[in-house]
């Protein structure tokens, strides 16, 4: 064979191995080759496991160690959309698997600090897949999960971390973290323009059926969650506050509504993470942060990231004594990043992050209606929602329902 040939071929073959769908999204397996091409070195084995204790809802999550040619080792998270008909239906709904992918792809994952490392990202709206490879964290750089330092309330209290962290520092470093995410695309138009990017439609007064479908499949759910009450057969103890704040608040949800918000020039946006708690972040050993999971991705109102963390995480007696001076050092930062808003005063701010409730008046019912979700879980979630609104909307009768998680 000619050699000009021969190097063509070659060249072909490795496009062919690089772009051909990852492990998974069409039976293939995970092979050297294949890794090779994608890492650029010569991969001689690779070992792959389900990762233990993965409870995402967008797809497979596969812990992959390989053995270089000069038996080094290296540690990768390979996330994958399932096969089946059911999987692929919930990306095409919610498109939350491939909205990471490209996230990944675009010039927002460097503006937004975007880590860990991804390394092979592809992803197909047409066949509703999505393939990540990514680096992972604990193993490489050494992180523990957050949710850890705040005691992983629902799933189990792990052992004491060595050495301990103090769930104050941890609340600043996050809040901190989600500035530098904010600060670069502040009131940034051309967020807007990006149709991938979650809830960007909704800033130009497009796709109101699924925003309406969103509301009413909360909406839905509270009315059963309710009708179990009025049986007896809810095991969750739900305030009377929180029943008043919720039938008020769907009450009052509409297009309308939340086109005002969305058209009112004194709310801000950037380009939010969208689901923003701790069991989606990382704490490295310098005391650094590292988010993960871009699936909900998209313009949003900055401070419900902060909202959703704390309602998620942190017990209200850290966040009572803590949580001022945390929003305190994010308006600092995000001035530092360059934010030229002279009017976002830390007041304005807290304003803002008290009504990030509002994405959890939505929420609650769906989770708590959600199948296998027990009660214990629902209960945390009632509980952590009541002391957050007890707290900082200690009059509001009523939340606009606005801001939706998941589809």
């Amino acid at each position: 064979m000619w050699p000009w040939l021969a190097q063509l071929l070659s060249v072909i073959r490795r496009n062919i191995i690089r772009w051909l769908p990852a492990p998974g999204t069409s039976g293939r397996l995970l092979s050297t080759a294949w890794l090779s091409n994608v890492l650029g070195t010569n991969v001689t084995a690779a070992i792959s496991r389900p990762m233990e204790g993965s409870r995402g809802l967008s797809g497979e999550m596969t812990c992959v160690t390989v053995t270089l040619k000069d038996s080094t080792a290296r540690h990768y998270i390979l996330k994958m959309t399932r096969d089946g008909t059911a999987s692929r239906r919930s990306v095409i709904r919610g498109g939350g698997a491939t909205r990471e992918a490209r996230f990944y792809r675009s010039e927002l994952a460097a503006k937004a600090g975007a880590h860990p490392d991804a390394v092979y990202v592809r992803a197909s709206s047409l066949l509703a897949e999505a393939v990540i490879l990514m680096v992972d964290i604990p193993r490489t750089y050494g992180a523990v999960n957050v949710n850890f330092v705040f005691g992983n309330q629902i799933w189990g209290v792990p052992a004491p971390l060595s050495p301990p962290r103090d769930p104050a520092v941890v609340l600043r470093a996050m809040f901190l973290w989600a500035a530098d995410l904010h600060a670069p695309t502040w009131c940034d138009r051309s967020l807007i323009s990006k149709d991938w990017l979650k809830g960007a439609a909704w800033f130009r007064g497009e796709q109101r059926a699924r925003w309406e479908s969103a509301i009413d499949i909360a909406r839905s759910a509270w009315t059963k969650i309710k009708s179990r009450m009025a049986s007896g057969s809810g095991g969750v103890q739900w305030s009377p506050r929180i029943v008043s704040l919720l039938d008020a608040s769907f009450e009052a949800a509409s297009w309308t509504a939340m086109q005002a918000m969305l058209n009112d020039p004194s709310r801000r946006f950037a380009l939010c993470h969208g689901d923003f708690h701790a069991s989606n972040a990382f704490l490295l050993d310098d005391g650094s942060i590292s988010m993960f999971d871009w699936s909900e991705v998209g313009p949003w109102e900055p401070t419900t990231d902060l909202a959703q963390f704390i309602i998620s995480d942190v017990r209200p007696e850290v966040f009572r004594a803590h949580v001022k001076d945390a929003l305190a050092a994010y308006v600092a930062r995000l001035k530092e990043r360059g934010v030229q808003d002279d009017t976002y005063t830390v007041q304005v701010c807290e304003d803002a992050f008290a009504r990030g409730a509002e994405r959890w008046v939505w929420l609650l019912p769906v989770l708590a209606d959600f199948p296998g979700m027990p009660d214990i879980a629902t209960q945390y979630f009632h509980d952590q929602v009541a002391a957050f609104v007890d707290h900082f909307l200690p009059d509001v009768e009523m939340l606009q329902l606005k801001s939706v998680v998941c589809l």
